[in-house]
C-alpha cells in the first residue's frame, strides 16, 4: 500500500511532496510445493498464504533464491 507524503509549517496548509510512501503488511505463509528441488534452481514452487504484495507489478511469476540456514541452537 502507497501513501502521499505531504508537510505542514503551521499543521493547517498541507504540502504534497510528489513522494508516496509504500509499506506492506508481513506475509503470512502456509505451504511452499514441491518441498525440495535441484541444487541447481530452476524448480518451480507455488506459495500458499496471505497478504503477499503485489510486488510483481502485473508479472505471472518472479525469481527467488533459497539459501541455506545454520542450524538452530539446541
Amino acid at each position: 500500500m502507497a501513501v502521499k507524503i505531504e508537510f505542514s509549517l503551521n499543521g493547517a496548509d498541507w504540502f504534497d511532496t510528489g513522494h508516496d510512501f509504500g509499506y506492506y503488511e508481513r506475509p503470512e505463509l502456509y505451504d511452499i510445493r514441491p518441498r525440495y528441488g535441484n541444487i541447481a534452481g530452476g524448480t518451480e514452487i507455488w506459495l500458499k498464504g496471505n497478504k503477499f504484495s503485489n510486488a510483481t507489478n502485473g508479472l505471472k511469476s518472479v525469481l527467488c533464491r533459497f539459501t541455506q540456514m545454520p542450524d538452530a541452537p539446541e
